[in-house]
This record gives C-alpha cells, sequence and structure tokens, in this order.
C-alpha cells in the first residue's frame, strides 16, 4: 500500500511497473523500477568519534560487500584527508564483481575532479538548496544552484560517472518560503525532473 502512494505522482504517460516486493500492475506507469543498495558503512561509519577503519579494513568491508551483491560502496570524498583520498583510490583499483565505488561529496567542480581523479564510479552530490541552508551554509540563489549542479553533473557524465543529486536540506521545502517566486520553483523543479 505504501509503495503505491509513493508512486502515484508518477507521469500518467507511464503504463506498468515491477515491484520487487509486489507483483500487482500499477496503472499510469510503464518503466520496470529496480532498487539498488547504497551501503555508506566506509562513509557514514567513519563518521563515529571512536571510529576508524584502516586501509586492510575498508579493503576487507569493500570485497565483503561486493561478495553479498551491494551494487553501491560509498566511501568518505577524497578531500577529507590524504588517507581517504590513498584509500578511494585503493578501493577504486578493486576487482569488484557486483558494486561500484561512489564518493558522497559537495557539488563542487574541485571535488567532483578530485573524486574522478581517485578512479569511482559515481558521485552522490549534495549541496544546501532550503532557504535556511542557502544563507548559512553557501549563500547562494536557486539559479547559482542549477547552474552549477549542472555545470558539475555534466563533467561527470563526460567522465562517464555515475551521479546522483541530493538536496542539503533539514527543513521541508515550502515553496514560497524556500524557492520565492513560482518562476524559481518552476525552474527547479524542471531541473530536478530533468
Amino acid at each position: 500500500m505504501m509503495f503505491r502512494r509513493l508512486f502515484s505522482s508518477v507521469t500518467p504517460a507511464l503504463k506498468t511497473i515491477r515491484n520487487p516486493f509486489e507483483t500487482v500492475p500499477m496503472a499510469g506507469i510503464k518503466q520496470d523500477l529496480r532498487f539498488k543498495i547504497v551501503e555508506s558503512t566506509l562513509r557514514e561509519g567513519e563518521q563515529f568519534s571512536t571510529a576508524f577503519f584502516n586501509t586492510a579494513a575498508k579493503i576487507h568491508i569493500a570485497r565483503t560487500l561486493d561478495e553479498m551483491g551491494i551494487e553501491y560502496i560509498e566511501v568518505v570524498t577524497p578531500l577529507a584527508s590524504k588517507q581517504s583520498a590513498h584509500d578511494c583510490e585503493t578501493l577504486a583499483k578493486m576487482d569488484m564483481k557486483n558494486a561500484k565505488l561512489v564518493t558522497h561529496t559537495r557539488c563542487h567542480m574541485d571535488d567532483v575532479r578530485a573524486a574522478i581523479s581517485c578512479g569511482v564510479k559515481g558521485v552522490n552530490l549534495y549541496m544546501a538548496t532550503s532557504q535556511e541552508l542557502r544563507k548559512y551554509s553557501h549563500g547562494k540563489d536557486i539559479d547559482y544552484i542549477i547552474d552549477s549542479a549542472r555545470d558539475v553533473i555534466n563533467y561527470c557524465l563526460l567522465h562517464k560517472v555515475e551521479v546522483r543529486f541530493s538536496c542539503e536540506d533539514t527543513f521541508a521545502p515550502i515553496r514560497p518560503k524556500c524557492y520565492g517566486s513560482t518562476k524559481r520553483w518552476k525552474k527547479w523543479e524542471s531541473f530536478v525532473s530533468g
């Protein structure tokens, strides 16, 4: 039931969907839906004050996750430290059968260049988009965010690196407050939907 509600607003031009949890055809949806797991132990796990994985432990964790069939293994941005960059390069060189190594990084060209130079197969970009975080994080407006994200994403695609973009927000966006005019909101919606 939750699955149906989640996809109830999908474009009416779509016809059917395959849900791994149920086989009921859904009106209005045509494409197959496939879930992919992004496993973030090697990123999130290191954010605890007493946590530390040395290179050998990271290799062991990555190899185990790959053997389990995990599709994406997310690591710390290579710009976090020289050790993070070294570990990112080491893991990217591993012969993984199932998993692709991705890094969680700011939607900034310098960050993405560093990630790609380490050999990752994908980047999970983030940028603050709510009014509150735009004000206190980077001070940029929605037009700047869209232009910047477009440039960074195009750079990734040019280098055949998969991209996921997420809005770094601690507040649910309320259209008029966070995005201002309807024109800017429509521009943002147009960018996000492709």
